[in-house]
């Protein structure tokens, strides 16, 4: 993997010590990739990383049981869409726009085949994988898919060079809806609302992971990584914390509808969730839930 510049020490705070985090949920940001880890006990840790490669430097050192990324780990070949990005839609609801279609295994290779050196090269990259994109799907891509793509690059990079490491796919609306029994959420993650309903579900399930979002936004800067991308990495620890107890179910559909490009070998594509057993809401979770009533 190619060298990558190393995030200054002061964009990671002093975090609660636990012996072996095993949990973590891993969202790429503005600094590279936001990591947020849970012990078996619940305690944490948190970090910005450059690279993947980087990230699993400092992960491997706590022997993860688990790791799970916003990020797609497999990709389509040409037209062929993944099967579990249509039944992710279907599983969120109102909230499926924002799972849209990833760049084909082609545009992919075609950008890492040349990393770019510059943000003049990292243009010219992007726009030579999108072309690329269209010449085998047909299709043009949205600007987020597009922005991806050098995320993408990097994760499946790392997936192929460290074929051991436990790590897997999720998508946050579909953690958060299946923390909300299989209900997709009403509003935006950007959003007051949006961010309130996010932070009920990991009350719910966690009790001090709120507080915890509350101190990670305020240490680091949104140059480093967004409040949203904070939350996205904590449902993706909660939700590999929770198989201590939970099953880890998975959108996906067989092998052989995703046809994949020779030689490469295509990861199994699919999406992993949690549906914890449902439980009454605490008299403080009620007394939380009226005062954001009160404030809508």
């Amino acid at each position: 993997m190619p060298a990558a510049r190393k995030p200054h020490p002061a964009q990671n705070p002093q975090p609660v010590f636990s012996p072996q985090v095993e949990f973590w949920g891993i969202d790429g940001c503005k600094g590279g990739w936001f990591c947020f880890g849970l012990s078996r006990s619940g305690g944490w840790q948190a970090l910005v990383a450059a690279s993947m490669e980087d990230a699993w430097r400092d992960l491997a050192r706590h022997a993860p049981r688990l790791i799970l990324t916003d990020m797609p780990i497999g990709l389509p070949s040409g037209a062929a869409e993944r099967a579990c990005d249509r039944l992710a839609r279907r599983f969120v609801g109102a909230r499926r726009a924002s799972i849209f279609p990833m760049p084909c295994r082609q545009a992919v290779a075609q950008y890492q085949a040349a990393p770019p050196a510059s943000a003049a090269a990292k243009r010219l990259r992007l726009e030579e994988a999108a072309a690329c994109h269209r010449r085998h799907t047909g299709k043009g891509l949205s600007v987020q898919s597009l922005n991806l793509i050098p995320a993408i690059a990097d994760m499946d990079r790392f997936v192929r060079a460290v074929p051991h490491a436990p790590i897997r796919e999720m998508h946050p609306e579909v953690a958060f809806a299946a923390l909300n029994g299989r209900r997709g959420l009403a509003h935006y993650k950007k959003t007051q609302r949006g961010e309130r309903e996010r932070l009920a579900l990991l009350r719910r399930h966690l009790p001090s992971l709120p507080q915890i979002w509350r101190r990670l936004k305020a240490h680091y800067p949104k140059r480093a990584a967004a409040p949203d991308d904070i939350l996205d990495a904590m449902v993706g620890a909660l939700t590999a914390w929770l198989t201590q107890r939970c099953r880890l179910q998975s959108l996906r559909a067989p092998q052989v509808e995703e046809p994949t490009m020779e030689p490469i070998m295509e990861p199994i594509m699919e999406i992993v969730f949690v549906v914890p057993p449902p439980q009454p809401p605490s008299q403080k979770m009620r007394a939380a839930m009226r005062r954001a009533e009160k404030k809508d």
